[in-house]
């Protein structure tokens, strides 16, 4: 099942994923999507991923990975194999709200019980009006100054003074 913006949140990452070429794909499943965790429907993060349940890639990737995989020789599972062997140090544009949501009954490595424990909590955008903002920010070099602007103003904690687990 897909959200009423899947395809708004594709063609939005698509400039991003094809001019930037430390990115290989775009993807609208999130797999830490969980209720205490996503909240904003509109936030767009980068980060290695594998391509997951409604995904894009640039055609010369697509025709890399078809490629590789034409020549494997020991059975692996196609999105492992993308995410370990052929991605290199690339990484993958993500919504903090998924935009797409898993709704088999089972797979290779999951039981039917497994499925329904791990999926039917994850949150999925249901508003056809968050349309996802802030993909400006996600190109390499302007994405890693935010990173370290964040990190120069992050507040140390002691943990041998202080327990990060204390009320205050």
């Amino acid at each position: 099942a897909v959200s009423p913006d899947f395809f708004v949140f594709l063609n939005r990452s698509a400039p991003l994923l094809y001019n930037d070429p430390s990115l290989y794909c775009a993807t609208a499943h999130n797999d830490l999507t969980f209720p205490i965790n996503s909240h904003d429907s509109k936030k767009v993060i980068r980060t290695a991923s594998i391509p997951d349940y409604g995904w894009m890639v640039r055609r010369d990737f697509a025709v890399n990975m078809t490629t590789a995989m034409q020549n494997l020789t020991h059975p692996f599972d196609w999105d492992m194999f993308t995410y370990y062997f052929i991605r290199g140090n690339r990484e993958c544009i993500v919504p903090e709200v998924s935009r797409s949501h898993h709704f088999g009954n089972a797979g290779s490595h999951v039981s039917q019980f497994d499925d329904r424990m791990y999926f039917s909590i994850k949150n999925h955008n249901l508003d056809p009006n968050a349309t996802v903002q802030g993909l400006d920010i996600l190109y390499a070099d302007v994405y890693e100054r935010e990173i370290q602007t964040m990190l120069k103003q992050a507040h140390f904690i002691n943990v041998s003074a202080i327990s990060p687990c204390d009320d205050d």
